[in-house]
């Protein structure tokens, strides 16, 4: 028998086995050693249940920790867990179609017959035929707009003036709706409602609406007296008639590519009044990119900044050019991109943790300080009355 272990062995092999079994208990007596030594590391030390003494003014405490423990963590996770728009910039390096939509809705204060559109490019090429085989709509119309389409009109023009005072209501909108899963201002971004009743006097205006497909470069989109015609010198106009063409106009909308919502666009309902009837407007866009990442959604759109100049046309005084609205567009090499981000989640389990003992270790804090202060006043109270019942 060694150390309470009963063994049945030959006289050859004794001796090996008795090594054995010595080595096996110096390793366990080791090891009960280490585990010691690990134990008095302990921290956290225990007391005897004999030596916890419970109140009910500790258990309130403890409610009352429970309870601000459970409204921080839920705040902190829902700050962590709300996302933030954020932008990065590169070079475009996309495979893109060697077309853009270009969507237009534009009124002129003119007859359709008296007024025409066309697009010129970079490279000199007019693209009337693009307009022959895909041709904007034209819509005879009033210029004056009824009492719904004048408040849907103010609702975007005070996000654009907003927008322009403050850059970040862009990040705003950029947002997904909680609700529907959408991005924001979605319902401010729809087409001009349709007029519902008829005024009763001659039509004083004319709409142009639609999607050109142009080349992906520089080039003019203009409004112009007469109808564009081809021409072997060069671009021309076929003038009709010029009775009373005034190039006032408002232009419900225009953007490039799909038709991304939360897009803030500058010209949306942009309106240029003049009594003048000479008078030429020049639009200079400047058209980036963009790839907007979201939760949500995932889109490539373009987005554009926009340079307004406009002057009357008078040739005896000095001021030369040709009536009309024309829209330069210039195409930026660069990429926005638009993504979501939030907070580390090992930062949130930081602030978790720290909430929870921070909390707790407050609270024993006051509770102790109360608890003394309290007996105190017991123990003052308690010397009154007996001073009292002596006398």
């Amino acid at each position: 028998r060694v150390h309470g272990e009963y063994f049945s062995v030959s006289c050859n092999n004794s001796s090996k086995i008795v090594m054995d079994i010595r080595r096996r208990f110096i390793a366990r007596k080791e090891i009960e050693k280490a585990a010691e030594t690990i134990k008095e590391l302990d921290a956290f030390i225990k007391l005897p249940d004999e030596c916890v003494e419970t109140s009910q003014s500790g258990a309130s405490v403890t409610i009352i920790c429970f309870m601000i423990i459970i409204g921080l963590v839920y705040s902190e996770i829902r700050y962590y867990t709300h996302t933030d728009i954020a932008y990065r910039y590169r070079v475009d390096t996309e495979n893109r179609s060697d077309l853009l939509a270009m969507n237009i809705d534009i009124t002129v204060a003119s007859q359709c017959r008296a007024i025409g559109a066309d697009l010129v490019d970079s490279t000199g090429s007019q693209l009337i035929d693009m307009f022959i085989q895909n041709p904007l709509t034209e819509e005879q119309t009033w210029f004056e707009l009824e009492a719904e389409q004048q408040r849907h009109t103010q609702v975007i023009t005070t996000v654009q003036r907003l927008h322009a005072d403050n850059p970040s209501l862009q990040t705003l909108a950029f947002k997904r709706h909680t609700s529907s899963g959408k991005l924001g201002f979605n319902s401010t971004f729809n087409s001009l409602p349709k007029r519902e009743l008829t005024v009763d006097k001659a039509f004083d205006s004319c709409r142009l609406y639609g999607t050109l497909n142009v080349k992906r470069i520089d080039g003019t989109f203009h409004i112009m007296t007469g109808k564009p015609m081809l021409h072997p010198l060069g671009h021309a106009h076929l003038m009709i008639d010029n009775e009373g063409v005034n190039f006032t106009h408002r232009i419900n909308h225009l953007s490039f590519g799909r038709i991304i919502p939360g897009i803030i666009n500058p010209l949306d309902y942009e309106e240029r009044v003049s009594a003048h009837h000479k008078r030429m407007y020049q639009y200079y866009l400047n058209i980036v990119p963009i790839d907007v990442r979201t939760t949500m959604t995932h889109d490539n759109g373009y987005q554009y900044a926009v340079t307004v100049l406009d002057k009357d046309i008078d040739h005896v005084s000095g001021t030369h050019g040709i009536p009309g609205i024309f829209i330069k567009y210039t195409l930026n090499p660069l990429l926005i991109e638009v993504y979501e981000k939030h907070g580390s989640y090992w930062s949130m389990a930081v602030r978790l943790c720290g909430i929870v003992g921070g909390v707790f270790v407050c609270s024993g804090l006051l509770h102790a300080i109360f608890h003394c202060l309290w007996n105190c006043l017991r123990c003052r109270g308690g010397s009154n009355n007996a001073n009292i019942i002596n006398s």
